[in-house]
């Protein structure tokens, strides 16, 4: 399976077997849209990629006179990724809590909207807006929203600080975001080793990277 499928940039540079698991590295930013309603009815990204992955992508493509990409020459490349993600509902999961643990609850989502790609201290960022088909309605402690590529291709990070909530005054809802584990160094040796054509993980180590996930737990008054 095709995992985080950039697919014009990984034709045109053809990564090799040298790029271990993880290849693409992503500082996220997200912001999440609760209704009156006390629903999550939509949930904004911003998608920081490393400066290598960066370099790689703006490769043959119209510069500025300061080297900076030009926004015209941005524009179809955002409009790659976009189309490339929206088989993997754009690395954007629900949990249910139910009896403590959480388990996938699946919600249907409308192509991304909004999105542009933008370049600054030699980094692309994506942003984009993802919309529920149906707004989820949250109860206390009981959904959560996850950030992360289950076949660890692209790793994820989510700082704290980079989370927040927009709602109208009255719904007084709240977003905690927890850390994802860290993986042991064994874990870490065996994905290291597995070439990048590999684009589906094996099932023992698909369930030790579910554990990456970026988890941000809601709730409601």
């Amino acid at each position: 399976m095709l995992r985080f499928v950039l697919s014009l940039i990984i034709a045109c540079i053809g990564f090799t077997d040298a790029w271990a698991h993880p290849h693409v590295l992503v500082e996220a930013r997200v912001k999440i849209h609760i209704n009156e309603k006390k629903e999550i009815a939509r949930v904004s990204h911003e998608w920081t990629f490393d400066e290598s992955f960066s370099t790689f992508a703006l490769q043959g493509l119209a510069k500025n006179s300061d080297g900076t990409p030009t926004e015209a020459a941005l524009k179809p490349l955002a409009d790659v990724n976009i189309k490339s993600m929206k088989d993997y509902a754009y690395f954007t999961f629900m949990a249910e809590n139910t009896g403590g643990k959480y388990k996938d609850y699946k919600v249907q989502l409308t192509p991304a909207t909004g999105h542009f790609l933008t370049f600054a201290n030699k980094k692309l960022t994506l942003h984009f807006d993802m919309i529920f088909v149906t707004p989820v309605l949250l109860t206390s402690n009981t959904f959560a929203l996850d950030v992360y590529d289950p076949e660890y291709f692209v790793a994820f990070t989510v700082a704290k600080d980079a989370v927040s909530i927009v709602q109208p005054e009255a719904t007084k809802c709240s977003v905690k975001l927890a850390e994802p584990k860290k993986l042991d160094d064994a874990t870490a040796k065996t994905l290291a080793q597995i070439p990048a054509d590999m684009r589906e993980l094996p099932p023992e180590l698909a369930d030790m990277t579910a554990e990456l996930a970026n988890r941000m737990a809601l709730s409601c008054l």
